[in-house]
């Protein structure tokens, strides 16, 4: 499990305190590297052994894995609220229909659509998916993580589209 230290950005950056630094044992370290990955940072020492490379990586996992905890919990279980059928699962092929057809039905010709099965009617209805947000832009080794995990893939799916804080604040 990891430390959270939560640290208010001053006008010259954030001060990493020496407790923070000595909590990882790298209070000692002479040279950081800093890596920078989209909205994140990790602060590595300078050098490691292949054993504190190990372990460094499944530390990471670890973090990997609480905040996919925390989306899951934020967005909910899966409780197969369509039965067998989500029109927001990994399987679900993208659904493509002519330029013309889309225009009679008055939808934009971006808009995601959606199949959705009706066995009362034996039809199957394609319709302008609730919220444009297309979670095939997010990397599908995580997506399926997240839906191994139990996550509701229409909740993260609105929570993506309306661009939710879903963490800290």
């Amino acid at each position: 499990m990891s430390i959270k230290l939560e640290k208010d950005a001053q006008p010259k950056g954030v001060l990493i305190p020496s407790a923070a630094l000595k909590l990882c044992g790298l209070q000692d370290m002479e040279k950081f590297e800093i890596h920078i990955i989209g909205k994140s940072m990790t602060l590595l020492p300078g050098t490691m052994t292949a054993p504190e490379l190990l372990h460094t990586i499944s530390a990471l996992q670890e973090l990997e894995q609480e905040l996919c905890d925390h989306l899951v919990s934020v967005c909910g279980e899966c409780n197969n609220c369509n039965g067998d059928f989500c029109p927001f699962s990994l399987d679900q092929p993208e659904i493509k229909l002519s330029p013309e057809m889309m225009e009679a039905a008055g939808i934009p010709q971006d808009a995601r659509l959606v199949a959705c099965p009706d066995k009362e009617t034996a039809t199957i209805n394609i319709t302008r998916a609730p919220f444009d947000a297309d979670l095939r832009e997010i990397p599908r080794e995580l997506l399926e993580k997240l839906s191994a995990d139990g996550i509701c893939m229409g909740e993260l799916a609105e929570k993506f589209a309306e661009g939710a804080v879903v963490y800290g604040g």
